[in-house]
Parts: structure tokens; sequence; C-alpha cells
């Protein structure tokens, strides 16, 4: 399914490191991770030395998009933004968007002045409801850094996670984010557990048709995943047992299972291995293999079968 002549796209988690405490977020919810995080970052000059464009003549999309990170946070970001432009290809950062000054947007907006890209901000309700999801980030700052990325001649989109708390203010975020110049609106409808007791439960998802078998969705994306720790993987979806069996070094899942028996780290890490040899190693081998038998990994079951993930509307200027 995946070949390194037919990946389109590529997602980066950059780092461990994250500014604020979403409730829904890996980060908050697990405690094997919690040894893993504010450590390490996916370097530099391992990015340089085994992600080449010239293995990749079909890409389309670099998205910086981790699971457990803020990008922002990489010291060397500005380097790998201006290698990644090198590319061709578009560029994505997905942000909390409450680092960094006024100054930094606008400088990161120059770098990416005519280049394919887009910046897209988490912003989730207005000034008196974004912070409940959205612990530690600040409204203002958000929009007064976007405004000026925006200023700068950058494209930026408002992500808008539906809520029972914030749901009421869709349509005049939605205004507002026009009147500032986003170029999309992004709304969520998550699969994030619910919080009645600290009153920011989620609004119903919309009804999903399960399908009659697993429909991978990065499969048919062209599309894979790169982890902090250099760990060459499926799709986003996987990242959280991955990094749950990384931080414990115990295999509760058939996933991880699988993880330990070929290997665990060692067998899909980029700084041992080729993308080649993870691509068609025993740990990818062995979950496209069993979607085909009565017992697939149920992570993309879940996933991918019985569609339980976030969904996406946008919503145009």
């Amino acid at each position: 399914m995946w070949t390194l002549s037919t990946i389109e796209w590529i997602d980066l988690e950059l780092t461990s490191f994250c500014n604020i405490k979403c409730d829904g977020c890996l980060r908050e919810n697990e405690i094997a991770v919690k040894d893993l995080l504010n450590d390490k970052v996916l370097s530099y000059d391992l990015i340089v030395e085994k992600i080449k464009h010239e293995d990749f003549p079909n890409i389309k999309i670099i998205n910086f998009c981790g699971s457990v990170d803020e990008p922002c946070t990489h010291p060397d970001f500005f380097k790998i933004v201006d290698y990644f432009k090198q590319w061709n290809a578009h560029i994505n950062i997905a942000t909390n968007g409450s680092l960094k000054t006024t100054k930094w947007w606008t400088q990161l907006a120059k770098k990416l002045n005519g280049y394919h890209h887009s910046v897209t901000f988490a912003i989730d309700g207005l000034e008196d409801t974004h912070h409940i999801y959205r612990r530690g980030s600040s409204y203002n700052k958000v929009l007064n850094n976007a405004k000026a990325f925006m200023k700068a001649g950058g494209h930026a989109n408002w992500q808008f996670i539906e809520f029972e708390h914030n749901k009421h203010q869709l349509d005049e975020a939605h205004e507002l984010s026009k009147e500032l110049g986003f170029k999309k609106f992004k709304i969520i409808r998550s699969t994030r557990q619910t919080y009645k007791s600290k009153n920011i439960s989620n609004t119903e998802r919309l009804d999903v048709k399960e399908s009659s078998k697993i429909e991978c969705k990065y499969g048919k994306e062209k599309r894979i995943f790169i982890n902090h720790l250099g760990m060459l993987i499926p799709c986003c979806h996987i990242n959280g047992p991955t990094l749950k069996y990384m931080g414990s070094s115990v295999a509760q899942t058939d996933y991880q299972n699988l993880l330990e028996t070929c290997g665990g780290e060692l067998a899909v890490s980029l700084k041992y291995n080729t993308f080649d040899e993870v691509l068609h190693g025993d740990v990818w081998n062995g979950i496209t293999s069993s979607w085909g038998t009565e017992t697939p990994i149920k992570q993309c079951e879940l996933k991918c079968k019985k569609n339980f993930r976030d969904e996406f509307e946008n919503r145009y200027r």
C-alpha cells in the first residue's frame, strides 16, 4: 500500500514539548507517556539524513502536526521549514498559536511568503470559551499572533473543535475569521471523551457509517506519520499506542504485542533503518496483513472500520 514512490503526504511530530494542557490530549490522560514528554525532539540532522526529497517523487504535503507536541517549540523550527521549502510541497503547520511573539510570526510569514503553505491556528471558541479546553492558552495572544502572521502575507486557517460550551459561537467565530482574513474555518466534531464534570462535554458526532471492511484513511491518502522519537508508523492513531508502549515497556494491545515481538523501537525507527526497511518490515506487514483476517489490529478496526475518529467540516471565506 505504501511505497516511497507513491507517498504524497508526510506527518511530522517534531517535538515532545507543549506549552498548554488540553484535557483531551494524550499528554494529560496517559501516565505511561509522562517520561517521554518535554524531553526529546526529532532532530534536524535526522530529518535531513533520512527524509530526502529525491526519495519522494510524488510528495505533495509536509504536515507539522504531532499528537503530543506544539511544533513551534522545536529549537530548529525555521531551519526545518527552510529545508522542506526546497521540496516544492505544501507546508502545513498545526499550532495552538499561543507561543512566540508577533515579531516571530511575522518572520515566519515572510519566510513562507510566495510559497505553498498554511498555518492552522487552534481557536476553540471566543474569548470567554477558548481557554476552557485549551488550558493555558490566551485567546487574545493567539489572535494577535495570527493577525501578525496574516498581515505579513501568511495564509492562516481557524480550527474550531466543537463542544457543548462553544457550539453556540460557531457562526460568530466563522464571521470573525472571515473579517480577520483567515482562508478557511475548520470545524472538528471530535471523538474526544466527554468532561461533564468540567463543563466541557462534546457535542454529538455526525452520523458516520461503519465500513464493511477496514479502509485505511492514511493509506488512501498515501500518507505516513513520523513521531518525535523518529519512529515511522502508518498513522497518527497508532502513535498513541506506540508512545504508551515506549513509555511503559509493557505490551497491552495486539498492536503493542506485534511491535514488541518484532523488536520494538528498533523495528520502526529511522535512526536504525531506512524508509524502505520500515515500510516493508514485519511491523507494517503485520498491521496490513491483519486487515484481511478475523482478528485485525483493533486500533485499525476502531478508526478505519467503525470510523470512530474526528470528523471535519471546512467553511470558506
